[in-house]
């Protein structure tokens, strides 16, 4: 489905981009008075700030702020005024048909990324995110147009007494010879004698999942490290899954079910996440001079 690296940039939620608050043509700006949410930092008391998980490494400037994601060994680099999320390293060559380097982009108050956009006479790209007084991310709408194919995918997320109910997107493709439409919703469990407590609000693995229409890369990334919203108060033990696509008229259905399991450190922050059996591993330093503490599982 995604073809260039600049559709994986800006396709599930950025092309899907980030899956709910960006805006066509909203000019880069940003709050100078950027919290928490713009340095990585999960415990403000301590300083303790996320520079691993999965397959994602970060790393900061040195007032704080985000300077890169790296899913693998691809990065995402951020810069500040002008407010720029840039594919690749510095300086490298690109081919012109990958599409632009960069997108322009806009923060929240609180440092939450409210919009990626990208326009020349090739490609027209935009991405909202849009939150609710708690800081929940609540939609994410996403449009491409190309040379030859464009792209609209629309995400909602569902919140009920700070807890994520439900994610339910739609997405449409088209190009010069087919087109594609898929939809997804997921149904989240808080089963269970008690319910597992979320100290520090993040957005645990077990909820960015969803953001996995086309490569999804840089929206986890951004999700993991809090620039998508806060989390829920208490995390999910597992989900259901529902999902249709269509494929030139013919239709595709599907249903799937996962369990989820948690551990935390001394800090109370996430040290792992469970999906199945799958196990996904939390890393921290500390913005101060406290020495890393051993994680608790």
């Amino acid at each position: 489905m995604i073809i260039m690296t600049m559709k994986r940039f800006f396709y599930a939620g950025l092309a899907l981009l980030m899956w709910g608050g960006l805006a066509f043509g909203i000019t880069a700006c940003s709050d100078d008075d950027d919290d928490e949410n713009s340095s990585g930092v999960i415990n403000s008391e301590v300083g303790l700030r996320l520079v691993s998980v999965d397959r994602y490494k970060y790393t900061y400037y040195d007032d704080g702020r985000l300077e890169t994601i790296y899913y693998r060994d691809e990065p995402f680099r951020f810069t500040y005024k002008p407010d720029r999320i840039w594919i690749g390293e510095e300086n490298e060559e690109r081919d012109p048909e990958d599409g632009p380097a960069y997108a322009d982009a806009s923060y929240t108050s609180q440092g939450y990324l409210k919009s990626l956009s990208y326009s020349d006479e090739h490609y027209k790209i935009s991405a909202i995110f849009t939150y609710d007084s708690d800081g929940h991310l609540t939609k994410i709408s996403v449009s491409y147009a190309g040379p030859e194919d464009s792209y609209r995918s629309a995400a909602t997320l569902t919140w009920r007494t700070d807890l994520l109910r439900m994610i339910a997107w739609q997405t449409e493709e088209y190009d010069d010879e087919e087109s594609y439409g898929e939809s997804y919703k997921i149904v989240y469990d808080y089963d269970g004698e008690e319910l597992i407590e979320n100290p520090h609000l993040q957005f645990a693995a077990s909820l960015i999942d969803f953001m996995c229409i086309g490569d999804g890369e840089l929206e986890r990334g951004l999700a993991h490290v809090g620039k998508l919203g806060k989390g829920p108060k208490y995390l999910p033990t597992g989900c259901q899954r529902e999902w249709e696509e269509v494929e030139d008229g013919k239709v595709h259905t599907g249903t799937s079910a996962r369990e989820f399991k948690y551990g935390f450190n001394i800090d109370n922050a996430l040290s792992y996440v469970m999906i199945n059996n799958e196990r996904i591993t939390y890393r921290y330093d500390f913005t101060g001079s406290r020495t890393l503490p051993p994680f608790s599982e």
